[in-house]
């Protein structure tokens, strides 16, 4: 299993607080964007090793959020779309 590279991934998920108009209650979301990986390695050079752990492995949950997430959201940006506008976020992290 190729542990490293996702103990390296895992490092960049991240839980935002998201509220909607005029609501008192904010709920959670993992993001995980592949863009955030730019600066020390091509998101795209790694997605088909991610797919192949994602597929076969035993991960634990928290490592296999994280597989998920970067895979979901690296389709989204292929198909040129972005996880933000989906949320309704409005910051970059």
């Amino acid at each position: 299993m190729d542990d490293g590279l996702i103990s390296f991934v895992e490092q960049f998920g991240i839980y935002k607080e998201i509220t909607g108009l005029g609501d008192l209650t904010f709920r959670e979301k993992y993001r995980l964007d592949p863009k955030w990986l730019e600066p020390y390695i091509d998101p795209n050079e790694i997605v088909d090793r991610l797919k192949r752990i994602g597929d076969v492995s035993q991960l634990d949950a928290e490592k296999m959020k994280a597989v998920s997430q970067f895979l979901h959201e690296h389709d989204l940006r292929m198909r040129g779309k972005d996880q933000k506008e989906k949320v309704g976020e409005n910051s970059d992290q």
